[in-house]
């Protein structure tokens, strides 16, 4: 793995870091916002705060799987996804924006990212 991945290599190994680890054994994957059933390769990675926010962009508890519609077209669709994150911790939604200003900026080991979407590919055939 090279030393030094670009910013668009980055987004492109960790969109597929969140949605492999969110499919069920048929590759399916639910999005968080609506529950509509999506194959992995179709689902999108979904930011609460906005990729433009670097401190947040990679960090996992602000990327989870959403659906083309709910993403794109319903602008990430944030009123669910609030909910979402409530059930999963409450008072994520407040900490990930405090995050998203404060810092500090979230770097995930993109060796093991990249090693665990080698795996995770090579034993489900995706």
């Amino acid at each position: 793995m090279p030393a030094e991945l670009s910013l668009e290599s980055k987004d492109r190994l960790w969109s597929r870091w969140i949605r492999l680890r969110a499919r069920d054994r048929f590759g399916s994957v639910k999005c968080v916002t609506c529950s509509a059933v999506v194959p992995w390769k179709q689902i999108q990675c979904g930011h609460f705060i906005p990729r433009g926010y670097l401190n947040t962009r990679f960090d996992p508890d602000n990327c989870h799987p959403q659906c083309h519609s709910c993403n794109v077209f319903q602008n990430g669709n944030l009123k669910f996804y609030r909910i979402f994150l409530n059930n999963l911790k409450a008072g994520l939604p407040e900490e990930l924006e405090k995050r998203s200003k404060d810092g500090p900026t979230y770097e995930p080991d993109w060796s093991i990212v990249s090693s665990e979407v080698k795996a995770w590919i090579k034993s489900n055939g995706a």
